[in-house]
């Protein structure tokens, strides 16, 4: 599976039926121990390689990657722009969008401030906040200057 691949070894459960695999082939595969389970509706390929950071992958595509962007603390920590350690991973969503999964580890921040084109970049494969905005909202959350 391909996508995978750009995903740190993660994909959805929509990804791998738009590949071609049916439900019953990817319950197979996570049977046979081929696919891993990290989340509902989010596997992971058991021999690939693991990467930094791929926790921040596995939550952002449960939450669902077209309306997520990572963001305040974690985004600071995927630009290196900071010395703390994100205890959770901080995801931003739409405040409109609605059941949202609950997952250990991560905190979803809702928002009346659109994420658009401006607020958002695609960095390592995830839809991230910008600079400003991961820095305004971080500045927002009470995390400190330094």
């Amino acid at each position: 599976m391909g996508i995978a691949s750009g995903q740190h070894g993660y994909f959805t459960t929509g990804q791998a039926l738009n590949s071609g695999y049916s439900d019953s082939l990817l319950s197979h595969h996570v049977k046979k121990g081929f696919f891993l389970r990290a989340h509902r509706g989010v596997y992971r390929l058991r021999d690939f390689p693991s990467t930094p950071r791929e926790e921040v992958m596995a939550a952002w595509l449960a939450v669902g990657a077209e309306r997520t962007a990572v963001s305040h603390e974690s985004a600071l920590d995927l630009y290196g722009l900071s010395d703390i350690i994100p205890i959770a991973i901080n995801l931003s969503v739409p405040r409109a969008v609605r059941n949202l999964p609950k997952l250990p580890g991560v905190n979803i921040h809702t928002t009346t401030r659109t994420l658009g084109p401006g607020d958002v970049v695609t960095r390592d494969g995830l839809r991230v906040t910008s600079v400003a905005r991961s820095i305004a909202d971080a500045a927002e959350k009470g995390t400190g200057p330094e």
